[in-house]
């Protein structure tokens, strides 16, 4: 996978996303853009990865559907 982030603007930057694997594809694929942009005085919310918060994602969503068979015994 190749991820290249072009500066569109002082305050706008595009990622671009475009898979490349020889032995599986005849040949790279184009995924898509995702487009950022800066806004002045922004405020981010805090963000802390918690190892009990990924425990919990995992359970509810990592694996709705069930497909591993381990899963079940290991609870």
């Amino acid at each position: 996978m190749t991820e290249r982030f072009h500066r569109d603007s002082k305050n706008d930057m595009t990622l671009t996303i475009t898979i490349d694997d020889p032995k599986l594809y005849t040949k790279p694929f184009y995924i898509g853009d995702v487009h950022f942009r800066w806004i002045p005085n922004q405020m981010l919310d805090d963000f802390n990865c918690i190892p009990s918060e990924l425990q919990r994602y995992l359970q509810e969503m990592g694996d709705p559907a069930g497909s591993d068979p381990t899963a079940a015994r290991a609870r």
